[in-house]
Order: structure tokens, then C-alpha cells, then sequence
């Protein structure tokens, strides 16, 4: 049977393998725009199963913790049980964007400098899928058993999903929950990684992408016919980032609240550690 580390390393190799083979070559026109993004989707989905096999691991030795606690020192315990996932993210988060970029699936906003956009990228991604395993391990650890901590993991995923800005743009989100799309590691995360692939590029549409306005509808920049005009969602790539409220400044900003984000999650490691009864 495959041990643990294998078995995590095979999936983050198959993964990117197949999403590479989907969006192999793409071009730079509308449906291009939304595959870009949709690679981003996926990376936070294997992040999320990064965090749910964690999970099952903390859940079988935490009864070990919990029968020996005065061998573990709570704050020495809480670094170390997720620092032992920091090799296997940061190989994983190689494996996705190296193999895309073997798939030729080419970032428009990296195409000047590849070797430094992929670098980039793997770092951002890196912590990003270090965080939400540190989210896993965190949610084995305050959980009485594994199911609960999968149930867990699975609703704060829709519920950070819904809230991100990608399904509702954040300025559309309705003010009494805009709270959930601030305080959501997915929001910084596709706004970080989305600032650097679409910043500076173009798109096109293809003849059966136009989209035919109504004449009073049409602005000046339109290409005018007898009673109509033809438009042409996204032309560039800032545009599209405008339309989702993203930034191409803010993405120190968001690497720095990710990083924040995995602080939190360790002390709520070193809290269930410290205090957390699970026998009772």
C-alpha cells in the first residue's frame, strides 16, 4: 500500500497532469480568460484536499497527544505538526505550475519572464496550500472526531468559495456578509495570483464570442452595423481584474495576509494542544 507522502506526491503530479492536458495551448481569447482562472479554482480544490487527508492524519495521532500530553510541549507541538507539511506543499505547489508549464499552458502575465512568473507563482501558491493544510490540521485537532473535522473543512470551503469574488464579485456581495470575503484566505489568494497572470495582457474575441448590442446601447469604442454594434466583453486583462475588484498593487498585501492566515491557524493548533479535552 502507498505510504502517505507518495500517495499526496502522486495526486499533486496527477492533478496539474490532467488539468494540463484540458487546457493545453490556450490562446487569448474570452474562453482562454475564464480557463486561466478556472486552473486557479482548481489549485485551491487540491489545497482543499491537502487539508482534508491532513486532517485524517492528525485525527489518529491525536489520541497519542491527548494519552502522553505532559511529553508535549504545546508550543514546540503546535510549529511542528505543521511544519512537517512545508516540504510536502512546497514540492507539491513545484509539481502544479512546473507541469502546467511542460502542458504549454503558457500565463499571459509571465510570458516576458517565464522562469521568474513561475517562480512566483510557487511561492504564492506554496503558502497558500501550506495555510489551508495548516487549516486542516487545525480543524483534526479542535474536532472530537474525523468526520466532524471533514464537515468542517468541507462547509468553511463553500462558505470561502461563495465569499472569494470569482462566483459574486466582492463589491456585489451583500454588505451584511461582506465580512466572510475579507476574512477568507481564498479572497487573497485568487486576488494575488489573478493580479499577476492578467495584468498587462490582451484577449480577443473570436466571431462567435461578439456580442451583438442594441444601438442605444452601444458606446464609441463599438463597431458600429445598421442598428446594432458588436462588443467584445474583455479586451485586456486589467479589465478584467477591475471587473472583479483586483489589484495589481496589492499583491505583497495579500501574500502578507496569507501568511497571517497560517499564523492564526497555528495557534488554534497550540489552543487544542493547551487546553482541548477530546475524551471528555
Amino acid at each position: 500500500r502507498p505510504s502517505y507522502p507518495v500517495t499526496r506526491l502522486l495526486l499533486a503530479a496527477a492533478a496539474p497532469a490532467v488539468c494540463g492536458s484540458l487546457f493545453h495551448n490556450m490562446g487569448v481569447d474570452q474562453d482562454s480568460l475564464r480557463g486561466y482562472l478556472s486552473i486557479v479554482i482548481i489549485s485551491i480544490t487540491l489545497s482543499v484536499v491537502h487539508a482534508l487527508t491532513a486532517a485524517a492524519m492528525i485525527c489518529g495521532e491525536r489520541g497519542v497527544v491527548e494519552r502522553e500530553r505532559w511529553l508535549y510541549n504545546p508550543i514546540w507541538y503546535s510549529f511542528s505538526v505543521s511544519l512537517t507539511e512545508m516540504p510536502l506543499t512546497a514540492t507539491c505547489s513545484f509539481l502544479w505550475w512546473a507541469l502546467l508549464f511542460v502542458f504549454n499552458v503558457t500565463v499571459p502575465g509571465s510570458e516576458s519572464d517565464t522562469l521568474q512568473g513561475m517562480f512566483l507563482l510557487i511561492v504564492v501558491y506554496g503558502f497558500f496550500c501550506y495555510g489551508i493544510t495548516t487549516f486542516g490540521i487545525a480543524s483534526g485537532m479542535l474536532s472530537k472526531s474525523l468526520v466532524t473535522a471533514q464537515c468542517l473543512i468541507t462547509v468553511l470551503q463553500l462558505v470561502w468559495s461563495l465569499h472569494s469574488g470569482f462566483l459574486i464579485p466582492g463589491s456585489r456581495i451583500p454588505k451584511g456578509l461582506q465580512m466572510f470575503h475579507f476574512v477568507n484566505p481564498f479572497t487573497y489568494y485568487l486576488s494575488g495570483v489573478s493580479e499577476f497572470i492578467f495584468h498587462d495582457t490582451t484577449f480577443h474575441c473570436d466571431d462567435d464570442q461578439i456580442v451583438t448590442v442594441p444601438q442605444p446601447f452601444c458606446n464609441y469604442s463599438s463597431i458600429y452595423e445598421q442598428n446594432h454594434c458588436e462588443w467584445c466583453p474583455f479586451t485586456s486583462g486589467d479589465a478584467f481584474l477591475d471587473f472583479y475588484g483586483w489589484s495589481y498593487n496589492s499583491m505583497i498585501r495579500d501574500l502578507m495576509i496569507i501568511l497571517v492566515s497560517v499564523l492564526i491557524f497555528k495557534i488554534f493548533i497550540f489552543f487544542s494542544a493547551k487546553c482541548y479535552r477530546y475524551s471528555k
